[in-house]
């Protein structure tokens, strides 16, 4: 057959488009960064996609997290897995499947807009601009480095709506069942991404019907057919999300709240394709999605002129299926946007909002993967456009669609500036080889191997695994062996009972509180053969223990044969985007050793996953996770002994009390608390310990504890609070708990503790309200505001209620910055029960974001009464605030309610003070001291022991008393190293090089050293030796100061070092004096600076 000259031009231009879909597609992904692989989607699709594949076919995987329901990971089983697991069959790299895999998605994308416009019947040049519209829509930036599996439903949607157009064409099950096969292939993974996406084609059928060019009775047809062969080929992922919604854990309580979600969700970022809230995260390191950048800049303007183009050209220009376009415009925007703003949505805004407290509309949040809509039909608008100019100027149409495809593929900027996939995400093709041989040894197969039988246990915990090699997103040992592996992440997986055990082991090594010998027992209990220490991650990202740090702490725990190291011990250094020269670094001996990158320690006498137990010797914990990795640091836990928490059984008392018996063990603990809980990260997750009527004054969509044991009466550790029962609207920050900023730090009568809010946010509105146990009349109020570090931000007006009546505005001044407080003189209102402080304006005022600014808050706030005989000189006496924090009752009350007498059960009580570390002085302790209320099952003496240190707040005096002073003299400092007790002031006089007076992180001048000696000496040819490394700011002027005043100034070198390790030693050039007391006051500094973790703004480094 001879085709005519015109038929070849038409194939040829057919071709050219698909060529230039193809070539946008995959050459520019090959192009970017080859070589290294995204940590796209899961990191076991490129280690080991068989096994992955072989997993997801059970929604019970055992070898997961001490046995798990799985999340979405049935949807593993097609197309992406089949597609990684082809892919390592023929050989391919990981980085070139990855883009491969990326490409064909795009080019699915743009030959499905292809396919659909030419099945609506266009022929010209607007169909490649549609199509590369689309393909190419700053959209695919939300997802395509690290969640591309959820780009499906988009690159799945044109396909649904050509089909849906043929379905309406042409009766029969043809086109409904190749609609189902698409639906089966684009949403096995995020069915809520394909709900949404899924309005597209409803939308279309509906559409079609409303403007009369398909009867209705083909429109329901079609629909039948549709819907039909969806949920037939929709039924293995749907029984998947039932059976892991019903005896999962509730992981979309867990994650992002809808609040998080509609932030973001404004009409004009969803009218340019974003508007997803991930897309403007940044971390520790910088921007979630690295290109966000670009689009916030110079790719602003083009990034709105192109769907206002699109815009234009559906106001100016009529075509067919106009209506459809921009239906899908207007819908795909407005369920964008759902109940954004989220305090003042619209009505239907309001609806949905309501809707998203539930399970199912909770699974729903992410109403911006509902985009694919708009973007497709403002795509078909830009096409239609360009498709009118050509035949209206058939001269200039190529040239228009030329320059518009140019236009297009520059909104997409990180295309063709290599930046598509960015580099926070990345890893190297080979994953080092020091895991592929602790893997191979953890595989071993040897029968008397200690590990028989058992799980790995990897510590520390990451919210993700960000390696200092590469960033995987899970972590790569679960790739590279069969046994099975539990590790704490940022989403708990297991049953909420092992989650909540491994998250109370972990949180003890995040925040530097280990009991070293607590580790082997619970390996045991948890069926762990070995454990694990990584100390390869990339610490500052997720601000994880530094690796020397916990090296130091569990090289020599007891319950281990000999370690086994992997790899060459490498100083593993934090990057310059946040360097983390903190408190914890300088603090640590030069002695310190780094660890090896990957350590195993095999559990000495470990126990298999499957074991029996004896019991007629149970071990009782009256508690939760936290009582029991307690009760393994002090050795009551034993193998082979069945442990029960007693809140388990609180609905059948008659039950626990089988249990009670000679050989019974009862452990009572102070944990179990009922407190708040967030999971935005795997630090600072838990809050403070709550009355048992303690109400939230508002709705934390964060807050969400996981339910091992009903809260019911007496089952929890609750605070008791005497004289003022103390609550607030929030307190720290809006990301994380932090209970050293509860709000009864307001009344506790120290001025070194306080409620604070607001950090990093705003804090107007938010109130602290005190209620009298005894309503009295007040006569006024003290009022001292917190001073955080680095304050910059107070309160200046505060409204004041008493009761129900009008609030009193109280304008605070700078008295209210320090002790003893501002006096607040209060109106004769008869007897007050309650009092309200509501925050009404700061100095900063409204600003548009808050990084950097610290909370406000109160340290003490005394509410007084007057005509009393105590209290202060005018007549005053002071409400008086106490409190105590009560152990669970549930046994207690169940023996004495069965009236059982005393079998002889070991019976113990463990009680632990809540506290932080004090090298983070960002923290207060959440618990200065401790007091306890507790009940005993039965009458009978105790023995009494526990722990106790010298406090890293105590002051000098204090600490020469305890450790003696140095040449017999008293050191003292004006202020030194937050958290090291070998920093201080003494440290500078003990005749030893390896030790130090360091002061504290920040501005140095000003500070000083003094030594106060028992009689006059003469002091004579003084040096100075200072540390000059990398890591300290050098003095360059100080004055040295005796009994009788300044001695003299002197001028020092300055000196700064960049070596590690480094001391000059200087002679001060000053005459012989005499004097009881010698003082180095610090006037002037050469700075070394460093990067705040938490603020990321610039601090001065000690001397």
């Amino acid at each position: 057959m001879i085709r005519s000259p015109a038929g070849f031009l038409r194939l040829s231009g057919s071709a050219l488009e698909r060529l230039v879909i193809l070539i946008l597609a995959y050459v520019p992904l090959l192009l970017n960064d080859p070589g290294r692989v995204a940590a796209d989607t899961k990191a076991y699709l490129y280690l080991d996609p068989g096994r992955l594949m072989e997993r997801a076919t059970s929604m019970w995987q055992p070898e997961v997290a001490m046995g798990t329901v799985t999340h979405q990971n049935i949807g593993y089983l097609w197309p992406i897995g089949p597609f990684y697991w082809l892919a390592d069959i023929a050989g391919l790299p990981d980085w070139l499947a990855q883009r491969l895999w990326m490409g064909t998605v795009l080019a699915a994308a743009g030959l499905g807009v292809r396919w659909l416009l030419r099945t609506l019947g266009w022929r010209d040049g607007g169909v490649l601009v549609a199509s590369l519209a689309y393909m190419l829509s700053p959209y695919l930036l939300n997802y395509v480095d690290r969640h591309s599996v959820i780009l499906l439903p988009w690159a799945g949607l044109p396909w649904m709506l050509g089909l849906t157009t043929r379905s309406l064409r042409t009766p029969g099950w043809r086109h409904a069942a190749i609609f189902g096969l698409v639906t089966l292939t684009v949403g096995g993974v995020n069915a809520s991404s394909l709900l949404l996406v899924g309005l597209g084609p409803a939308l279309w059928l509906l559409w079609s019907g409303l403007e009369a060019s398909v009867p209705w009775r083909r429109v329901v047809g079609a629909a039948v057919r549709i819907g039909v062969a969806f949920v037939l080929t929709g039924l293995w992922w749907m029984v998947g999300l039932a059976v892991q919604a019903s005896h999962g854990l509730p992981t979309l309580r867990l994650t992002e709240n809808y609040r998080v979600v509609s932030d973001a969700a404004t009409a004009p970022e969803l009218f340019r394709g974003l508007g997803y809230w991930y897309f403007y995260g940044q971390g520790r390191l910088g921007a979630w999605i690295e290109p966000s950048t670009s689009y916030t800049r110079w790719a602003l303007p083009l990034s709105f002129a192109l769907p206002l183009l699109a815009l234009l050209a559906a106001a100016v220009v009529r075509f067919r299926h106009r209506g459809h376009a921009l239906a899908l415009i207007v819908v795909g925007i407005l369920v964008g946007i759902g109940a954004h703003p989220y305090d003042d949505p619209s009505l239907l805004g309001r609806i949905f909002r309501e809707w998203t407290l539930t399970d199912v509309g909770l699974a729903l949040r992410s109403t911006p993967r509902a985009l694919p809509l708009s973007v497709l039909g403002l795509a078909i608008c830009l096409g239609a456009g360009v498709g009118a100019l050509a035949r209206w100027r058939p001269r200039v149409g190529p040239a228009v669609t030329g320059v518009l495809c140019l236009l297009v593929v520059a909104n997409l900027s990180p295309l063709w500036q290599g930046e598509m996939l960015g580099s926070l995400v990345q890893r190297p093709e080979d994953i080092p080889a020091y895991w592929h041989d602790a893997a191979e040894h953890l595989e071993t197969p040897d029968s008397s191997a200690p590990g028989t039988g058992t799980r790995v246990l990897e510590i520390p915990g990451s919210d993700f695994a960000a390696y200092r090699w590469g960033n995987s997103g899970d972590p790569v040992l679960p790739g590279l062996i069969d046994r099975p592996h539990v590790a704490r992440e940022l989403i708990p997986q297991g049953s909420p009972a092992s989650a909540a055990l491994l998250v109370a082991l972990d949180t003890e090594i995040q925040e530097g509180r280990l009991d070293a010998d607590a580790l082997a027992p619970l390996a045991r209990l948890m069926g762990v053969g070995d454990v694990v220490l990584r100390s390869d991650l990339q610490f500052e990202r997720f601000r994880t223990p530094r690796p020397v740090d916990l090296w130091e702490g569990v090289r020599d725990a007891s319950g281990f044969d000999r370690l086994i190291e992997f790899g060459s011990p490498l100083p593993n250094v934090a990057g310059p985007q946040r360097p983390l020269l903190d408190q914890h670094t300088l603090s640590r001996p030069a002695s310190a050793e780094d660890p090896a990158p990957v350590v195993v320690l095999p559990v000495t006498d470990p126990v298999p996953i499957l074991r029996t137990a004896d019991p007629s010797r149970p071990i009782l914990v009256s508690g939760d996770a936290e009582g029991i990795v307690a009760a393994a640091g002090e050795g009551l836990l034993e193998a082979g002994r069945p442990l029960f928490l007693t809140g388990s059984f609180s609905h059948d008392a008659v039950r626990v009390l089988d249990l009670v018996g000679p050989g019974t063990r009862i452990v009572l603990t102070d944990s179990n608390r009922k407190d708040g809980h967030r999971w935005g990260t795997i630090r600072e997750t838990a809050g403070y310990t709550e009355r048992v009527d303690e109400q939230a004054m508002g709705l934390d969509l964060s807050d969400h504890a996981l339910t091992v044991i009903d809260d019911l009466p007496g089952v929890q550790t609750v605070a008791i609070q005497y004289g003022l029962r103390v609550d607030a609207s929030g307190y720290g920050n809006p990301v994380t708990f932090t209970p050293g900023d509860r709000p009864f730090h307001a009344v506790d009568g120290d001025s070194d503790t306080a409620w604070t809010v607001g950090a990093f946010n705003h804090v107007v509105g938010e109130r602290l309200i005190l209620t009298l146990d005894d309503p009295v009349p007040v006569a006024h109020l003290v009022l001292e505001q917190a001073r955080l570090r680095g304050q910059n931000r107070w309160i200046t007006q505060l409204a004041v209620g008493l009761d129900e009546q009008s609030p009193l505005l109280v304008d605070l001044d700078e008295t209210s910055h320090t002790a003893p407080g501002q006096v607040v003189v209060l109106p004769d209102r008869g007897v007050v029960s309650r009092i309200t402080l509501e925050i009404r304006a700061t100095d900063v005022g409204q600003l548009d974001h808050y990084a950097g600014v610290t909370g406000v808050g109160f340290a003490e706030v005394r509410v007084s009464t007057p005509g009393s005989e105590s209290g202060d000189s005018a007549g005053f006496d002071y409400v008086a605030a106490d409190e105590t924090i009560a152990l669970p009752t549930d046994l207690s009350d169940a023996v004495r309610s069965a009236g059982l007498t005393d079998p002889g059960s070991e019976v113990a009580v463990l009680l632990t003070r809540q506290r932080s570390d004090p090298r983070d002085p960002i923290r207060t302790e959440p618990e200065q001291s401790m007091d306890r209320t507790f009940v005993v099952p039965w009458d009978r003496p105790f023995l009494l022991h526990g722990e106790a240190r010298l406090s890293a707040h105590a002051p000098d005096d204090l600490f020469n008393a305890v450790l003696g002073d140095p040449s017999s003299g008293t050191a003292s400092a004006t202020g030194s190293l937050a958290g090291d007790l070998t920093s201080r002031a003494r440290a500078a006089f003990d005749d030893d090089p390896l030790t130090a007076w360091q002061t504290p992180i920040g501005p140095q001048e000003g500070h000083a050293l003094t030594l106060a000696l028992a009689n006059p000496q003469t002091f004579v040819d003084l040096v100075l030796a200072y540390r000059a490394d990398g890591l300290h700011s050098a003095p360059r002027t100080v004055t040295v100061v005796g009994d009788d005043g300044p001695v003299g100034t002197v001028d020092l070198p300055g000196t700064l070092l960049n070596r590690t390790e480094g001391v000059i030693r200087v002679p001060l050039d000053l005459p012989a004096f005499t004097s009881r007391t010698l003082t180095i006051r610090i006037d002037e500094v050469v700075e070394r600076r460093t990067m705040n973790w938490y603020s990321g703004l610039p601090d001065v480094l000690p001397v």
